[in-house]
């Protein structure tokens, strides 16, 4: 009962963090209007003119439901007079700055493109910054699509006749399904069996796939972006090993497993462990070291 009680207690602190930070819940947001809503989506704030003839495209709401690791990663590309992309800009977003900034060197694969061959780029995610870069991919795929739909391929002289309608993807790639299979494997297995060298290579594994290949863990930036935006069609292959992830760090201890998720799941906790057999060795702490203690 105390478990449970905590559990909820846990929930609504997030859900309050997450309203007071970006103002919304799952998705919802409670801070504009319906009539906000409506303005912005007609184009008030998704396509600009500069005095130089630039466009300036605003992904804020073309791409309200595409979620980096912290929310969304709205964007502002610049289309020139003759269509090519001369620069794309990062709008405020809760990113951890060193992971956005690699995911920014995507920034580059762009620029100088037309609209055209901008769309065609077939574009990876950056590896260590998987949630930032596929919600950079996803923005400006979206915000390429608005720039076709409106003309701006041949300098906005006229309408496209051809719809820029894109299928939403489901984010699921290699990165994301074999994290997903680690992280089950790690939920799973040692229900079943307490075998050493299966748990061995479950830590290594823990390590390579989910921290250093997709950065796949429990945080407290993950919470806040599962509370404020939910999970949508789009991000649900991104999410998946995390979503399962959540479930074994809050469920699993109501069932009385409360390490699991450190022991089994965590790359950081698989990572001391390894760390801790490397030396059979123990740490003797001195007296002086213990009295400066």
């Amino acid at each position: 009962m105390i478990r449970l009680l905590s559990l909820v207690v846990v929930m609504l602190v997030l859900s309050a963090a997450a309203i007071l930070r970006d103002g919304r819940i799952f998705g919802h947001d409670l801070r504009q209007t319906h009539a906000a809503v409506v303005s912005v989506a007609q184009g008030s704030d998704t396509l600009e003119v500069q005095p130089d003839g630039t466009f300036v495209v605003n992904t804020r709401v073309l791409a309200k439901d595409v979620q980096g690791y912290g929310g969304p990663v709205p964007l502002k590309i610049h289309i020139d007079k003759d269509g090519r992309l001369t620069a794309i800009e990062a709008e405020p977003n809760a990113e951890s700055p060193s992971f956005f900034d690699r995911a920014k060197e995507l920034f580059s694969r762009w620029q100088g493109k037309t609209i055209d061959e901008a769309m065609a780029e077939d574009v990876d995610a950056v590896s260590g910054a998987t949630f930032s870069s596929k919600a950079i991919i996803r923005n400006v795929q979206r915000g390429l699509a608005y720039a076709k739909q409106h003309g701006l391929a041949d300098g906005g002289k006229g309408a496209q006749k051809e719809s820029a309608e894109r299928t939403v993807a489901t984010g699921w790639t290699l990165g994301s399904i074999v994290a997903l299979i680690a992280v089950l494997l790690g939920a799973v297995v040692p229900l079943f069996t307490n075998n050493r060298r299966l748990h061995l290579v479950q830590l290594v594994v823990n390590v390579v796939v989910l921290g250093l290949w997709t950065g796949t863990f429990v945080s407290y930036t993950l919470f806040l972006r599962l509370f404020a935006g939910g999970v949508s069609l789009s991000a649900i292959g991104t999410l998946a090993a995390p979503l399962l992830m959540l479930i074994v760090a809050l469920l699993y201890p109501l069932a009385g497993r409360s390490g699991h998720y450190c022991a089994h799941v965590c790359p950081f906790g698989s990572a001391q462990e390894l760390a801790g057999k490397l030396s059979r060795r123990k740490l003797r702490i001195t007296p002086r070291v213990s009295f400066f203690k």
